[in-house]
Formats: C-alpha cells, structure tokens, sequence
C-alpha cells in the first residue's frame, strides 16, 4: 500500500508541473487579421530575428525587411531590396545609417526604428511572407488566400495557447 501512495503523489507532482509549465506565459507572436481576431501563435524571444518578405507593388522586386523582438514589439533593423530605380524604394541613407550593396542587393541598416504593433496588405500576387522560428508563413494565406491585412503584436501568453493557431 505504501508505494500506491508514493506512485499517487508523484503522479500529483508531476502533473501540477506540467499544468504550471503549461499555465506560465511566455512571449508570443500573434498574427491577426485586419480586425484584430487572432490567427496563428508562434514562440518568440527577447531579440529574435524575423524577416517580412515581399515583392514591391510598383517595382516588382523583391524586398526584405528584418525585425527583431524588443520590449514586446518590434523594431526594424535592416532592409533589403533589389532596385530598378522604381518609386517608393530609398536610394539613400537615413540620420545614422549604413547603405550598402550586398550580392545584387541594396542593403539598408542601422536606423532602428520601434514598433508596438505591425500591420500588412497581403496579397498573393506580392507573395508577403513571414520567416520566423526556421519557417514560412505565407500570409495571405492567412485571410483566405488572396488578400487581406495582417497585424502583428508581440503578448504574453500561455504555452498551451501557442500549441494552437486560433484562440
């Protein structure tokens, strides 16, 4: 009888944990549609690098942007384009900044702008993509394929929430 007791209170033990690891909050990236409703949950740390990709509208090139995890929001660090002299794309550097190319690519870092929320017009046509966490996120793909808006925020929110895509 005494080691049922003892199995019983492991069993108590170990399952409190795992509800307590499961419960504590842990920073997360939520995406969400153009009214707010969220999308997907994904795990992020304190200065984790994402990069937002898509083609731009009047050039039709490619364009990069790099943000990383600060504060809980955002803060964009570097951009990537390749140019073709269309409007809306820099062709110089901002206050501080470095511009430089790199492999065929106008490369503009250094200005470090924060963010507490981030918001995208997706559509399929410009292929608006998320990198983060060693995947892709097409996000048009989020609003039902073609296009939309996207928002971004960064919350605390439990581990069992980011183990689901809606809430």
């Amino acid at each position: 009888m005494k080691k049922t007791g003892s199995y019983k209170r492991i069993l108590l033990v170990l399952t409190i944990a795992l509800l307590l690891w499961g419960l504590w909050p842990i920073k997360t990236l939520v995406l969400n549609d153009g009214e707010g409703h969220p999308l997907m949950f994904i795990p992020v740390e304190e200065g984790q690098e994402m990069v937002y990709t898509s083609i731009h509208s009047v050039s039709n090139t490619p364009l990069e942007e790099t943000l990383v995890v600060v504060d809980g929001g955002f803060e964009a660090v570097k951009v990537r384009f390749k140019d073709q002299s269309g409007a809306g794309l820099p062709e110089y550097t901002y206050n501080d900044s470095d511009f430089y190319t790199e492999d065929g690519w106008l490369v503009i870092e250094g200005f470090n702008r924060s963010y507490e929320s981030l918001s995208f017009r997706v559509n399929q046509l410009y292929d608006n993509r998320l990198k983060v966490n060693g995947s892709q996120i097409l996000l048009y793909n989020l609003v039902g394929g073609n296009k939309g808006e996207v928002g971004m925020t960064i919350a605390a929110k439990s581990r069992w929430r980011t183990m689901s895509t809606k809430e």
